[in-house]
């Protein structure tokens, strides 16, 4: 199951996945992260330039299908129907460091059982 946070420095949950530096994504097999992988995608950059928005939404949701779960501080329409779109679980957490979220993540199921 892979697991995808959005994060600014490897270390704690960004406020806001669109202004995010990219997104950890945990690989998770028999309750344990198995690997992490960091992918950049500075939102913030991209989403300035307006004839970028759709094929830069697009390329994330494309990455994010390969993915089981996104795990947000917060959210808002616009994320809910990019990942009902992808196809991926959104997870509120009210940890802040990705270490804690690490330990909520071993727990979730993958979307192949639900």
């Amino acid at each position: 199951m892979r697991v995808a946070v959005p994060t600014n420095d490897h270390k704690t949950l960004a406020d806001d996945l669109f202004h995010a530096r990219g997104v950890m994504v945990y690989l998770v097999e028999n309750k344990r992260v198995k690997s992490r992988l960091f992918r950049y995608f500075h939102f913030r950059k991209l989403f300035q330039t307006t004839n970028m928005i759709t094929r830069y939404t697009r390329r994330y949701a494309e990455f994010l299908k390969k993915c089981d779960w996104l795990v947000v501080g917060r959210s808002h329409d616009g994320l809910e129907k990019i990942s009902q779109d992808a196809g991926i679980r959104l997870r509120l957490s009210k940890g802040r460091l990705l270490e804690e979220i690490e330990k909520e993540i071993i727990h979730l199921k993958s979307n192949s059982h639900v």
